[in-house]
């Protein structure tokens, strides 16, 4: 072991450059990364794209839930039924579609409410997930050196390198490729190309205020009652019905198709390339140190 060490100046320098960088990780000088690198902004940028997307998903989905609510009120009572007589035979089934159309609008804003707040979970959680990953990772790697330097057993040196490599790259993902791929996901939904477009995202909005009087939410639905003047409401509800159902229906189908796109997808694809690239990279220079840190023999040392 003596004359390995001797022989071997460079492997010991790489090795307690490990362990002292090992020993400030696990004493937990940097207990948090985001204070690393400029990671703290990309963070809080996340978070507050995240949080505004989840807001305005919410809002739609407590819109759209009023308004469903006031279509199955006048499509289940003897109100509904003596308004669909007194106007129009026809306008129930035309409110049947319109009901179902809000339903499908409304589902797909619930579904971007849930898949946003975990795109926040998972937000915070790579950022917890990168420290540890780091440490252990860290443990792991200075276990693999000292042990190539020993020659220990193949297997045993194989183990560690593996979870070494994982660990590193789990920290990569968690720190660096996760939250900038979010954040690139935040740059393109911001921009002309990628931003829902203004008129679907103030669809529920606007049908809102058509059927309800745009008061926002917690209506007061008195002029519905029987003492006001209901077939004036009724005739205002089914009026261009076909462009609300259509409209609609654009609406769900644009809200999830952007969440899919911009949200999860260009993300997910940005990291899993980048994930790729890093473990192309990471393979020779493990296979560089562990040619580095190999017991030479006497023939290769003359």
């Amino acid at each position: 072991m003596k004359r390995h060490l001797e022989t071997h100046a460079e492997a010991v320098a790489i090795l307690a450059v490990t362990l002292g960088a090992l020993t400030v990780w696990v004493a937990g000088l940097f207990p948090d990364l985001g204070t690393l690198a400029g990671g703290e902004a990309i963070l809080a940028a996340n978070e507050a794209y995240l949080d505004e997307a989840r807001r305005a998903a919410l809002q739609d989905s407590l819109l759209l839930g009023e308004v469903l609510a006031l279509l199955e009120v006048l499509r289940s009572t003897d109100l509904g039924l003596e308004l669909i007589v007194s106007v129009d035979v026809q306008a129930g089934q035309a409110l049947s579609a319109l009901t179902a159309a809000v339903e499908r609008a409304m589902g797909a804003a619930l579904t971007a409410t849930v898949l946003t707040e975990a795109l926040i979970w998972l937000n915070r959680i790579g950022d917890l997930v990168a420290l540890w990953a780091l440490r252990f990772g860290a443990m792991a790697l200075a276990v693999w050196m000292l042990l190539r330097i020993l020659g220990a057993g193949a297997l045993l040196r194989s183990l560690f390198r593996r979870l070494s490599e994982v660990l590193v790259l789990v920290f990569l993902l968690g720190y660096l490729l996760l939250p900038y791929s979010i954040n690139l996901g935040r740059a393109l939904s911001d921009s002309a190309a990628g931003a829902l477009a203004s008129d679907t995202a103030a669809t529920p909005e606007r049908l809102h205020a058509d059927i309800l009087g745009g008061h926002g939410l917690s209506t007061d639905l008195s002029f519905w009652s029987k003492s006001g003047n209901v077939r004036v409401s009724y005739e205002t509800l089914t009026s261009d019905l076909a462009d609300k159902v259509s409209a609609m229906s654009l609406y769900g189908v644009e809200r999830l198709a952007h969440l899919l796109i911009v949200g999860v997808l260009f993300p997910a694809a940005v990291a899993l390339v980048l994930l790729v690239v890093a473990w192309r990279i990471l393979g020779p220079v493990m296979s560089a140190i562990d040619r580095l840190l190999a017991p030479r023999t006497d023939a290769q040392k003359s």
